[in-house]
């Protein structure tokens, strides 16, 4: 009888091995386990301790902060001049835009001059012996002012008047007549004076009466409109410097006020002493005015002294301002200006290391602001550290801040 043999049976040796095997798994998981726990559940390890202050070091330099900006310059508006007389206009004397004064030629109309002569009654005669009237005395305070002729300057036209008319005439080159014919003079109230022409071209028909030309007084305006971001930096008296071409002027700043448009605008003013801002170069300026004007504002005059960074300096609770050396000795300082996160103060020497941080009742010190800035600490190195930072400088360690507001 055949035997029949069970594939189904394990070996004895593998029942046992299988166990054993088991066994060494589970208890190997059972030590990682618990070593990952034990590192989960273990106290952080101690971070390394911040320092209580950082320190900065002194030093000579000088601190400006100045902004950019464009001014406008206008004209005020001109008196209109009427043609004196008809005929056709031979000659313009005076460029668009040049200044005029008594006794200038303005133009010529069928060869006969024009003259320019300070009054406010307009020509409107022929004026000659026998004659009274407001316009006979502004005739003869002309004659005296571009001749000499000593005349009392009253309303009647007497023989010495007659007698000044005829020299004058003559050193015109033309014949000594003793008449002042109607379009020989043109008053205006103001001179010196800014002619603009009408559009009117040398050989053109003119008629009496018709507009030819305008005189503006000799002095324009100046404005700048301030951007909202350096409106509270502007403060009433401040430096302007002005370039226009190779031109330069100085001005200062005057009252703000808001216009139609809602811009802050301010009015530029002569400085001290000064009756005009472009004084005899004003003729150079378009009489359309222009806006391309440089404007540069000195919002925190140049300053020199010992620098330290804003941050360094301690304010107390009486307004009275500290730096704090490195050692722990609290030296009391002046401030005399802040620029960009910088303060330029007296009561200490350059080269003294200071802490930074050592006080939370830290404020920005009252002195000439540049209205913000970055107040980070300029970092020095302890003894055997690589230094972390200095601040950049530039003109043997003097900062000049400058800011250009007209880009927006």
């Amino acid at each position: 009888m055949t035997r029949e043999r069970n594939t189904d049976r394990v070996p004895r040796r593998r029942r046992i091995l299988i166990p054993a095997l088991v066994s060494v798994l589970l208890l190997g998981a059972g030590g990682v386990g618990g070593w990952a726990l034990a590192v989960l559940l273990a106290p952080p390890a101690p971070l390394p301790k911040a320092a209580p202050y950082a320190l900065t070091q002194s030093r000579e330099g000088t601190l400006e902060r100045t902004i950019r900006l464009k001014a406008r310059v206008t004209w005020p508006k001109g008196v209109a001049v009427n043609s004196p007389r008809s005929g056709t206009l031979t000659g313009r004397e005076v460029g668009n835009g040049d200044q005029v004064n008594v006794g200038d030629t303005i133009m010529t109309i069928n060869m006969s001059p024009t003259i320019v002569a300070q009054g406010s009654v307009p020509a409107y005669r022929d004026m000659q012996e026998g004659d009274t009237g407001p316009d006979v005395a502004q005739l003869k305070r002309f004659l005296n002012q571009v001749t000499g002729a000593g005349l009392y300057e009253n309303d009647r036209f007497d023989a010495y008047t007659a007698s000044a008319v005829a020299y004058w005439h003559k050193t015109l080159g033309q014949e000594d007549t003793p008449v002042v014919t109607l379009g020989e003079l043109a008053f205006v109230d103001t001179l010196p004076a800014r002619i603009s022409w009408e559009d009117i071209a040398v050989g053109a028909h003119v008629e009496e009466g018709s507009p030819a030309f305008s005189l503006m007084t000799a002095q324009p305006g100046f404005t700048i409109t301030l951007p909202e971001g350096q409106l509270a930096l502007v403060k009433e008296g401040m430096n302007v410097a002005l370039s226009f071409q190779d031109k330069k002027w100085n001005a200062l700043i005057g009252g703000v006020v808001t216009n139609e448009e809602n811009e802050s605008v301010t009015t530029l003013l002569p400085v001290d002493g000064a009756q005009s801002i472009c004084a005899d170069q004003c003729s150079t300026l378009p009489v359309e005015g222009t806006e391309n004007i440089d404007a540069s504002i000195t919002v925190v005059p140049a300053t020199q002294g010992i620098i330290v960074p804003t941050a360094a300096i301690v304010v107390s609770a009486d307004g009275s301002t500290a730096v704090v050396t490195k050692e722990g000795t609290t030296k009391p300082v002046t401030v005399k200006a802040n620029v960009g996160g910088e303060s330029v103060v007296e009561g200490i020497e350059a080269d003294v290391t200071l802490r930074v941080g050592t006080s939370t009742n830290i404020q920005t010190p009252n002195g000439p602001e540049d209205g913000g800035g970055n107040t980070s600490p300029v970092l020095v190195p302890e003894e055997g550290q690589e230094n972390p930072g200095k601040p950049e400088t530039s003109g043997g360690g003097e900062t000049s801040r400058e800011q250009d507001a007209s880009r927006g």
